[in-house]
């Protein structure tokens, strides 16, 4: 077997690909808390990041806002643990729904709940990428596609019961008076729709992620991605905090579409000037992975050297090594050998 045939690589190339970004863990612009926890997370710290968050949280049980975005940000760090801890995500993935369930029992009438409701479909966004990456790692496993599959749609029709939500409570919110809490604000409400429909292009890219590259159905899911988010693009303001992660999703469907200059030029403009870390590394990452496998070789280069100079950690090193794998392919059988030794002694250690 060779290293790249490994499941565990194959996993973890597919994972770094997949998975949604810790800087969109909640549909608003992130503050202080926020980054600590992401911080907390990114470290491998999620345990401690979920008792933090619940500490929080007890302290603001008469303050309904601030109740509801510690709650969320609780269910980010539950989904968080549950994909870098397999053994025991189906708890943490259970906590998830147990957190939105208990908030809406407590809270029928909370003008925040469309966040809660949300956010409960940003961690079945992250189970569904496991699932895919899974699939992803183990083909064969048929059963495991279909899952994906099945999980994506009811996610769709989430989606759809969140936008209905939400068109339902702007006009509401649009003639109440400031000191009238009965609603969030319609400037709210607008921008969660927006994140909303990032959501959707996310759960669109997995779903294509399931067909063979080329296929009627993967290029029907990705024609879709930019049918959804380029109007967004054109009409939300440019300094949207998700303006960037969408943009990232735009590119991705300009390739499966026809237009991979486009979007190239896209994932490199973003890889290099993103204003946060993980924005800029999925948009290498896409590149390197997509320039492998249409064997452009020196250019998924420039990309895997982005990710190098950005101090990427463990994505730079799996993107460099799914890079040095193809270069393998290259290479006489004398010095391929060696250089597959050392691939090898990089994965174990």
């Amino acid at each position: 077997m060779s290293f790249l045939s490994h499941p565990v690589c194959r996993l973890g190339l597919a994972m770094l690909l997949l998975t949604a970004r810790l800087a969109r863990g909640l549909a608003t612009p992130p503050d202080a808390d926020d980054v600590t926890l992401q911080g907390m997370c990114r470290a491998g710290l999620t345990e401690s990041a979920i008792l933090y968050a619940t500490a929080q949280r007890q302290l603001y049980q008469a303050d309904g806002e601030r109740l509801a975005r510690w709650t969320q940000r609780i269910m980010e760090c539950e989904a968080q643990a549950a994909l870098r801890n397999a053994n025991e995500a189906t708890g943490h993935w259970q906590r998830c729904s147990e957190l939105r369930g208990n908030f809406d029992q407590a809270n029928p009438q909370s003008p925040r709940a469309p966040w809660l409701a949300w956010q409960a479909a940003r961690c079945q966004l992250l189970r569904i990428h496991d699932h895919v990456a899974r699939w992803l790692a183990a083909p064969a496993a048929v059963q495991q596609r279909e899952q994906a599959l099945e999980a994506i749609r009811l996610l769709l029709m989430q989606l759809d019961g969140i936008e209905a939500d939400i068109k339902v409570r702007q006009p509401l919110a649009a003639k109440l008076s400031p000191k009238d809490l009965s609603q969030a604000p319609a400037e709210q409400l607008a921008q969660l729709k927006l994140e909303t429909v990032l959501l959707r292009c996310e759960a669109l890219l997995a779903r294509a992620r399931l067909y063979e590259s080329g296929s009627r159905d993967r290029l029907g899911a990705a024609t879709e991605v930019e049918a959804q988010a380029t109007p967004v693009l054109n009409r939300a303001d440019s300094q949207w905090s998700a303006r960037a992660s969408l943009e990232v999703a735009q590119a991705a469907a300009w390739l499966e579409i026809g237009r991979s200059a486009e979007g190239l030029a896209q994932l490199q403009k973003l890889a290099q000037s993103a204003s946060d870390g993980p924005t800029r590394t999925r948009a290498a990452v896409l590149a390197v992975e997509w320039l492998v496998a249409k064997q452009q070789l020196s250019q998924a280069r420039v990309f895997a050297d982005l990710l190098k100079s950005a101090d990427a950690g463990v994505e730079a090193d799996l993107a460099d090594m799914r890079l040095r794998l193809a270069e393998l392919s290259t290479l006489s059988t004398e010095k391929k050998e060696p250089e597959l030794a050392m691939l090898l002694a990089q994965a174990k250690s």
